[in-house]
């Protein structure tokens, strides 16, 4: 038996009631086959999370401190949802104090928003004509605090720096985290839930808009680990790997012990409605 990339397929019998496993996908990891012929793959783009938009969550069980005092920093993720004209929290950490942030959302005008240590003061954000409804979008918010003025974040939607406005020439350094990662939240609010579909979450400790290419890879999901010249996410959080413990799901980054937790989620929110 072989995969999609023509590499054979190892321990391939499959008797009545007993599962294959050890098959090998397009990313060189495995993948389990079941009896009734059920696919579950374990490290490649096989499913994301959806998220309802009202209480729906991840949140880290401790503060989340890899980037505290960084000034140059990226953000990579893929999102959908069926309505971009609304508020919508993608990824949060709060610094200092409870409007101090590092905050990727999607505004109700359609822009893309990357806030840096005060809500709503230092931020960069995309011109309104760019997420469609119903699409699925790859978003690189990426900041070196080297560049000019006004080009210190750039957003990159699908591998297009869409950038219309940067106001962090004032941020400085990311002060020190006071809470939890949350993906799909402001960790300080209950408003603004992310409401549609987010998968591959990665989180570097440097700028990457030197490397968006090889990160948004045409359309196509790439493990980010294991690209040609790109580092390696500092944090990266593969959606289609949570596993449900018979109340939440839980979601390891790959990179390092940290792990965050679903809040009121239900095991049918993870879905194979990928990019």
């Amino acid at each position: 038996m072989s995969d999609t990339w023509g590499k054979g397929a190892e321990n391939n019998t499959i008797n009545w009631g007993q599962a294959a496993s050890n098959a090998t996908n397009g990313f060189g990891e495995s993948q389990k086959i079941s009896w009734s012929g059920d696919t579950n793959i374990v490290g490649a783009a096989g499913y994301s999370m959806s998220f309802d938009g009202v209480d729906e969550y991840f949140s880290g069980s401790s503060v989340y401190s890899e980037l505290d005092g960084l000034s140059n920093y990226a953000v990579s993720c893929w999102v959908k949802s069926s309505n971009y004209s609304q508020n919508l929290e993608i990824l949060n950490i709060e610094l200092g104090a409870s409007n101090k942030n590092l905050n990727l959302k999607i505004a109700s005008t359609r822009r893309v928003q990357l806030g840096v240590n005060f809500d709503g003061s230092y931020k960069g954000e995309t011109d309104t004509t760019t997420l469609v409804d119903n699409q699925w979008f790859h978003i690189l918010a990426t900041r070196d605090n080297s560049r000019s003025a006004f080009d210190k974040i750039r957003i990159y939607i699908n591998g297009v720096n869409k950038l219309a406005y940067d106001s962090s020439r004032f941020a400085g350094a990311l002060l020190s985290a006071t809470t939890p990662l949350n993906i799909g939240k402001k960790h300080s609010s209950s408003s603004n839930l992310f409401n549609g579909e987010i998968n591959e979450v990665a989180i570097y400790d440097q700028d990457m808009a030197s490397y968006v290419s090889e990160i948004y890879a045409s359309g196509t999901i790439v493990d980010l680990n294991n690209l040609a010249t790109a580092p390696s996410p500092v944090s990266y959080f593969r959606l289609e790997q949570a596993t449900w413990n018979g109340s939440d799901w839980i979601m390891q980054d790959i990179n390092s012990a940290y792990t965050v937790t679903s809040n009121n989620m239900e095991q049918t929110d993870k879905t194979t409605d990928v990019p």
